[in-house]
């Protein structure tokens, strides 16, 4: 009985498993980063209306502060 050698058996395939599998990783990784994309995007969204929210709230009270100081000293 004859033994087969996978080695030389998969010689004349390794090139264009090695493409194959170059792709496949490639779509994984531009499935991955969509997805962290898509992540950052909701926490930016969220960061800018908190934000829009309380930076004119934070504004008045420093001038608010502000205005305190200004009449205490006057």
């Amino acid at each position: 009985m004859r033994r087969i050698d996978p080695g030389s058996f998969f010689q004349p395939l390794r090139p264009q498993i090695m493409v194959l599998l170059l792709h496949q990783c490639d779509s994984l990784t531009d499935a991955y980063m969509a997805s962290i994309s898509n992540r950052l995007n909701q926490v930016m969204k969220t960061l800018t209306i908190v934000s829009t929210i309380f930076a004119p709230c934070s504004a008045h009270l420093h001038r608010r502060h502000l205005w305190h100081e200004f009449c205490e000293h006057a």
